[in-house]
């Protein structure tokens, strides 16, 4: 492959902290391999030296800046992250090429853009807009509840219009998996989406077993039940917690990760005194992530199908899973479904209650061999085809692409 002009200079805008975001991190690496590359992101976790190198410039924001009040905080979310514009152009650096991450960067990416006449791409990771109903509390009674579902459907109203009028702009389309694709080829009418999933890096060799035994203090026979991730709602992590109640003494159920439901999780197993049965691990360094997964023996994976976004999802954790090579339960939806029947590298949940979550994890349990030979199938197809290395490829090629339009 040709190598881009190295002038080229490509502005990231990202709608948090990167530390914790694998999949930009990655673009950022890849990108900056045949261009300079500005990230403008929330300051966060994990984002000291050593994330990137010398051809990233990194700026990272004051997350006050972007802490917007009222109704703009729910109705006008293409609205949350004007402060990148001023930020990016106060540098006064030219670019060729504006990526957005995800709706809320959109509209910033595109002023940018246009005010530097620059190309202008669109990575939505999800159906962003699908998702506004998980930003309003969750109420049964009326009226509040009547009027969060009025706000719902105003945000998506609103955003959807706004989302359309860009998406013309764009030059380069990307999302995650193919549901998707097909999501926003139909609602927008546009015909060229393009797919680059949320594949770890290769794994060359499987990782110590025993990473969380070893920091737990768990004993040999314990069985770790693995969730791994951002702590938020749509997850079924209530009801994975929950199942505990009904699953064997030997099991473990491991909660790695943060997320705005983590005190609301602790407190649930608090109140359940399931503190011995449910153990809680801080967030990792994406770097570091799949060796801490390999300390599972069975990786969890519950998504709850509450909006269109959720329905069609493919988190990252279904292919960290398989650089691992640990087999996974996972809720049957889309894409859940199609990985694992494709590579069967695991096992689909016929319902998430925790009663059903539960007896889901004691009958794969009861196949120790089974479960081996599916996370042996899982690794076999991270090695083969679900990694970064095959997916960068195709991203490097859709960057030069577009910078030749």
């Amino acid at each position: 492959m040709a190598s881009t002009d190295p002038m080229k200079h490509i502005c990231v805008l990202l709608n948090g902290p990167v530390g914790l975001d694998a999949r930009v991190t990655r673009f950022v690496r890849t990108a900056s391999r045949i261009a300079k590359v500005s990230l403008f992101c929330e300051q966060g976790r994990f984002e000291g030296a050593g994330l990137f190198d010398e051809r990233v410039i990194l700026r990272a924001l004051d997350p006050a800046l972007f802490q917007p009040r009222g109704l703009r905080r729910y109705l006008l979310l293409h609205r949350h992250f004007d402060a990148f514009v001023k930020a990016a152009l106060d540098t006064g650096d030219s670019y060729d090429l504006v990526y957005a991450n995800d709706y809320p960067t959109l509209s910033p990416a595109a002023r940018i853009a246009r005010a530097r006449g620059a190309r202008l791409a669109y990575d939505s990771h999800e159906i962003y807009l699908a998702t506004v109903n998980q930003f309003y509390p969750s109420v049964a009674r009326f009226p509040k509840s009547f009027i969060f579902s009025l706000l719902v459907d105003l945000a998506r109203r609103i955003g959807g219009r706004h989302e359309q009028r860009l998406i013309r702009e764009v030059d380069l389309f990307v999302t995650t998996n193919e549901s998707y694709a097909s999501y926003f080829r139909s609602t927008y009418g546009r015909e060229q989406v393009d797919v680059i999933r949320n594949c770890p890096e290769t794994v060359k060799s499987v990782p110590s077993r025993n990473r969380i035994r070893d920091a737990l203090g768990l004993s040999p026979g314990d069985r770790v039940v693995l969730y791994q991730g951002m702590m938020n709602s749509g997850r079924g992590l209530s009801q994975l917690v929950l199942s505990a109640e009904h699953l064997d003494e030997r099991m473990r159920i491991i909660l790695l990760g943060d997320g705005p439901l983590r005190e609301t999780l602790l407190t649930l197993v608090r109140d359940r005194n399931l503190s011995e049965r449910v153990r809680f691990l801080d967030a990792v360094p994406q770097e570091h992530l799949v060796a801490w997964t390999a300390g599972g023996d069975l990786g969890m994976l519950v998504l709850e199908a509450i909006n269109e976004s959720k329905r069609l999802a493919s988190a990252n954790k279904l292919f960290e899973y398989m650089a691992a090579g640990i087999p996974m339960l996972v809720s049957d939806l889309p894409e859940n479904r199609r990985v694992v029947d494709e590579c069967d590298s695991g096992f689909l949940l016929p319902d998430t209650s925790p009663e059903a979550i539960a007896a889901s994890i004691m009958a794969v349990f009861q196949d120790p061999d089974e479960m081996r030979r599916r996370g042996e199938n899982g690794r076999r197809a991270h090695l083969q085809r679900y990694n970064w290395e095959v997916e960068k490829v195709r991203l490097l090629a859709l960057l030069e692409r577009t910078f030749r339009r």
